[in-house]
């Protein structure tokens, strides 16, 4: 409204001053483009944007959460595994300080050894001992526990011979060289 109007409207009681100056208020608001809301509309718009974000995110933590828990479960049970199949072997080893004969084998294209009494190089040859790796140790073990080992836990190797004395799927299964040969 112009100052004229305005000034014409309050003298003439048809608008107080109060209703003047805030139809001023209002028109100016207009001319700029932009209309705050009213104190009731203020957050309605805001609020469920927010509140929507705010529900996805917690979404998105909790599954994050879940899977962070579930790593933590397998580490933990991959580790009890370890420890009972160390454990194990410990306990059923067979392995003898006395051992002064090294008994070869293969494992991952790597040759290895491990010091066996003439004895227990003949249960070796005979399938009758196997030999477990785990990590950097190899332990003589039964066959029964070394195959109960590989199947608690993957990180172990068992390497025996076979007791018949036949090597299956062999390319040199028909050539005659003893299983107990010394290198």
């Amino acid at each position: 409204m112009s100052n004229d109007l305005r000034e014409q409207l309050v003298k003439a009681g048809v608008v107080s001053e109060k209703q003047a100056h805030q139809a001023d208020k209002e028109q100016k608001r207009q001319s700029k483009g932009r209309q705050k809301p009213r104190k009731g509309e203020r957050g309605k718009q805001a609020d469920s944007g927010n509140t929507r974000r705010a529900e996805q995110a917690q979404q998105a933590k909790a599954e994050r959460d879940r899977q962070l828990n579930r790593q933590r479960e397998e580490a933990k049970e991959r580790k009890a595994a370890k420890a009972q199949t160390r454990q194990m072997a410990r306990a059923e080893r067979l392995n003898d300080p006395k051992g002064d004969i090294p008994y070869h084998f293969q494992v991952a294209n790597r040759i290895k050894h491990i010091y066996v009494t003439p004895e227990q190089q003949r249960a070796l040859s005979a399938g009758k001992l196997s030999i477990a790796v785990i990590g950097e140790t190899h332990y003589l073990l039964p066959p029964a526990t070394a195959e109960r080992l590989k199947g608690i836990s993957s990180e172990v190797t068992v390497v025996s011979a076979d007791p018949n004395g036949e090597d299956s799927g062999d390319a040199h299964a028909d050539d005659q060289v003893p299983h107990d040969l010394m290198w």
